[in-house]
This record gives structure tokens, C-alpha cells and sequence, in this order.
């Protein structure tokens, strides 16, 4: 029994090590701007709010409708050069605090 004790103790002891990072949340909040606006979308995360774990990676999509294209993408997240590419439709943001992010789409 205490060949199984110390394992499973040492087992949560990693376990706790991998999980000793910051886990704690920061907001994205993504809008849309331009003359496509009223068609074209963001798809990944979406239009809104979104809190995401501190320090992670995550995909932004821009969703191009009606013939207008996706310009580009703007917002305090590409002023602290956290997207990685800002004329990309499809790109990352590195969530290391609060957000903000613009889709901007221009007119055919």
C-alpha cells in the first residue's frame, strides 16, 4: 500500500507542477470595421468578448462576404505586436493581457 501511496503522491506532484502557471484570464474583444462590415464576419473567435488563459496562443479568423476583402487587422493586440501577422486574415494573438482587436475589410 505505500508503494501505491507514494506513487499516486508523486503523480499529483506533477500534476501540480504543470499546472503552477499563471492560469488566470485575459479578454479579447473583437469588431469588425469598413464597408464590409455588415457582411463580413470574423469566424474564429468570433465577434464579442472572449477571455482566453494568460499567455496562450490562439487563432483569429476574418471571414470575407459580398466581395469585400479583408484589409487588415488593427487594435491594441497589434500596437503591442502581439498578432503575428496583422495583414493576414488568418493569423494568432499571443493573450498576455487584455485586447483589443479590429477586422477591417474594404469595398470592391
Amino acid at each position: 500500500m505505500d508503494r501505491v501511496r507514494g506513487f499516486n503522491e508523486g503523480a499529483l506532484d506533477r500534476l501540480r507542477g504543470r499546472m503552477s502557471g499563471d492560469l488566470s484570464l485575459k479578454n479579447l474583444t473583437v469588431t469588425i470595421s469598413g464597408e464590409g462590415a455588415s457582411g463580413s464576419t470574423v469566424i474564429c473567435p468570433g465577434v464579442g468578448i472572449y477571455p482566453f488563459v494568460t499567455n496562450n496562443k490562439q487563432d483569429i479568423v476574418a471571414a470575407e462576404a459580398g466581395g469585400f476583402t479583408f484589409a487588415n487587422w488593427t487594435g491594441t493586440a497589434v500596437d503591442a505586436g502581439k498578432v503575428a501577422n496583422a495583414n493576414a486574415a488568418s493569423t494568432t494573438v499571443v493573450m498576455d493581457a487584455d485586447y483589443t482587436l479590429v477586422a477591417n475589410f474594404v469595398g470592391p
